[in-house]
């Protein structure tokens, strides 16, 4: 485990911890910017990129999507926009987007 996250989860080898959601939370975030600011200032890229990133994103979206339209919805439903129904009322509550008036 890199040294900031050791520190940051009081082991080296965490293999469970007792923090709070909002504490485990703001924790994890840490490590991405720790991460993102090694990033830019050795001018390398991060352990994790756009598209593997994305992916993995979209797996989990599937599952929402799935679970909104009753059916399976694939990664590349996801990936392409197709099925948004989760999102837009996520979207549509944070003021994202306009209402979408059906068809």
């Amino acid at each position: 485990m890199e040294p900031i996250a050791a520190r940051l989860f009081d082991n080296e080898r965490p293999w469970t911890y007792e923090f709070d959601f909002p504490t485990t939370d703001r924790k994890l975030l840490a490590l991405e910017y720790h991460e993102f600011a090694a990033c830019v200032r050795n001018n390398r890229s991060p352990e994790v990129g756009g598209p593997e990133a994305l992916r993995a994103v979209a797996l989990v979206y599937a599952l929402f999507e799935s679970q909104a339209t009753g059916r399976a919805v694939s990664i590349a439903e996801i990936e392409s926009g197709e099925i948004s129904i989760y999102q837009d009322e996520i979207d549509l509550f944070l003021g994202l987007t306009a209402s979408k008036v059906n068809a």
